[in-house]
């Protein structure tokens, strides 16, 4: 029987003063199999009300360690455990700007970047495939673009997208797409009848090709659906 225990004690702090805002936090983790960690976060903000905006950035560092599986799973010829696994560890940034224009339009747009160490990942190049930590650190950044539109009182549109870059000593991450695009329109007039149009975008990303164990690179597609809904009654 294997079993990982682990305690915590977390503290949270907030201030508003006129059109700032301050925000901390921190966290404090007792485990029973790994080093103590302590991680948090401090962010900012200050809302220009005559304009309408807000300017926003945050910093922070977490840590999240290898699941019992990782740690000691077994299946037999295919896949063992690696308890000489250590936690993953990561810190990050953003800054973002958020803007409402009168009643109708609302948008945002962010930049961030973030370091992940020791990233877990499953090594297929040996037999039975094992748990191991990267060598090297993981480097994560990119934009952030959203908004939403009261066309109408009845009509919202919605939309978003993230234009990203991910490499480990030099090379592209595999399963992380390199654009994401999302756009909706809800309808929701007065009565019973609702119904909504969204499309959904990933742009091109590399995986693995499980037959070879060798990258290959999956084509870009996007994914459209729509819904509608009547409601019988108020429940």
């Amino acid at each position: 029987v294997r079993e990982l225990s682990n305690d915590a004690l977390a503290l949270d702090y907030g201030a508003t003063a006129g059109g700032l805002s301050l925000h901390a936090s921190a966290r404090h983790d007792w485990n029973d199999q790994f080093d103590d960690a302590v991680t948090w976060r401090v962010g900012a903000a200050y809302a220009f009300d005559a304009i309408g905006g807000r300017i926003r950035a945050s910093y922070g560092e977490g840590v999240k360690n290898p699941g019992i599986y990782e740690l000691y799973g077994f299946f037999p010829g295919f896949f063992t455990g690696n308890p000489d696994l250590v936690p993953e560890r990561s810190r990050g940034w953003e800054i973002g700007w958020d803007q409402q224009v009168g009643d109708t339009l609302r948008f945002g747009v962010s930049a961030y970047a973030s370091t992940l160490e020791d990233e877990i990942y499953t090594d297929f190049a040996v037999v039975p495939s094992t748990a191991r930590n990267r060598a090297f650190e993981s480097e994560r950044r990119g934009v952030e673009i959203e908004g939403e539109l009261q066309a109408l009182a009845s009509l919202a549109v919605r939309g978003s997208a993230t234009f990203s870059g991910s490499e480990e000593n030099g090379t592209p991450e595999i399963r992380r797409p390199d654009r994401l695009a999302s756009l909706s329109v809800n309808w929701t007039p007065d009565g019973p009848f609702s119904a909504g149009l969204a499309a959904d975008h990933v742009g091109e990303q590399i995986d693995t090709d499980f037959a070879t164990f060798a990258n290959v690179t999956l084509p870009a597609y996007t994914l459209v659906s729509g819904r509608f809904a009547y409601a019988v009654n108020d429940r």
